[in-house]
């Protein structure tokens, strides 16, 4: 590398990034090297800490996503995806947790970011209508996810006129580089139909989050920064109206988490509040935290 290119390294911060597992102190590093990434223990311990956290202080995380149609392996790009989750998590006496959360989702233009509720089909020409699932203004739906070591138990609902073929949950595996650990947090479901004129409906869901190794293992942190990516391939939606065609339903985005409502994403924040002005006010309240 030349000495200009490196210079531009040191001088935004990559240098520093590069170099930093050389100056922890010996017992950052000895705390770093505690973490075991084929622990079962360590790898629950690390997607609480960096999905969510070891304390119930109410918290928020988004995602920021595009949305593609695939089709004979070309991607077509058609909206993009805004979630945002309110949270907290409450100990449970055996040792597991659950996750206390509200949940929204918004869907906007790819150039202006403009709110959508209906969208032309690409493909077939037929307009088709989001199917939103909003919190209530009045009384916030609070949805309650049991977690064990192994990942989220949760019972699945299905559709009518499906049957559920298969259902995964998986934490892991982690992979550490310095001080960085990134976990896997993978889920799938696989539905049948039971009726003619439906057509299999497989979802899959990966999320990646990444944090520090010393804040997973150090006991007095319980709420540390994380960032995440989030990728989805599923089958395309009754609602989409596809039909027959071949292809899937694709995701690709990125997101973190929040410690201030106000720190959410403005198009996620001017969206939810307009919706929701009592609970953009109080968010610890409509957790009833």
């Amino acid at each position: 590398m030349q000495r200009r290119s490196m210079m531009k390294l040191v001088g935004s911060g990559v240098g520093a990034a590069l170099g930093a597992p050389a100056i922890f102190s010996r017992a950052q590093a000895a705390t770093v090297a505690a973490f075991d990434p084929k622990n079962a223990d360590h790898i629950a311990l690390a997607h609480r800490k960096l999905a969510y956290s070891a304390d119930g202080s109410t918290t928020f995380s988004w995602i920021r996503a595009m949305r593609y149609a695939l089709i004979d392996s070309a991607y077509t790009p058609m909206w993009e995806l805004h979630s945002g989750t309110i949270f907290r998590t409450v100990d449970k006496p055996d040792g597991n947790y659950e996750v206390h959360a509200i949940n929204a989702i918004y869907y906007t233009e790819l150039e202006t970011e403009k709110y959508i509720e209906t969208i032309k089909n690409p493909f077939t020409g037929q307009t088709v209508t989001f199917p939103y699932a909003l919190p209530s203004a009045a009384k916030p739906k609070v949805r309650v996810t049991l977690f064990e070591k192994t990942g989220p138990k949760e019972e699945f609902v299905t559709s009518p006129g499906y049957k559920l073929l298969s259902r995964g949950n998986r934490l892991g595996p982690a992979w550490v580089v310095g001080d960085q650990v990134w976990i896997r947090g993978d889920s799938s479901a696989r539905l049948e139909p039971t009726e003619p004129g439906k057509r299999l409906s497989q979802v899959n869901d990966w999320t990646t989050h990444t944090g520090s190794v010393k804040h997973v293992m150090d006991a007095s942190i319980k709420n540390p920064p994380s960032t995440h990516a989030f990728n989805d391939t599923n089958t395309f939606p009754a609602w989409f109206g596809m039909e027959d065609r071949p292809g899937n339903y694709v995701s690709r985005g990125y997101g973190q988490k929040a410690f201030k409502y106000d720190d959410m994403p403005k198009v996620w924040r001017d969206l939810f509040t307009a919706k929701n002005p009592d609970i953009a006010k109080d968010p610890k309240a409509a957790l009833g935290a």
